[in-house]
């Protein structure tokens, strides 16, 4: 089961990789803020850009710790 949640989590990432999403900031982690988008993704950006409780339009470029890595645009 962990490994078919793990799959279905990778396959989830890649339908998104390179879409434009917006992301709610939450809490900052190890340099980046994290969140969710409208669609459920976590997803991380490079803290010295946001603060947390905004809402910003990122473009999913890769994975990182259990979700997705932002690059705010």
């Amino acid at each position: 089961m962990l490994e078919l949640k793990q799959r279905c989590k990778d396959d989830f990432l890649q339908l998104n990789l390179g879409d434009t999403l917006n992301l709610l900031t939450e809490e900052e982690t190890d340099g980046y803020f994290a969140g969710y988008t409208e669609n459920y993704l976590r997803v991380y950006v490079k803290a010295d850009k946001v603060k947390s409780g905004e809402f910003v339009k990122v473009k999913i470029i890769g994975a990182l710790y259990d979700g997705a890595l932002g690059e705010i645009i």
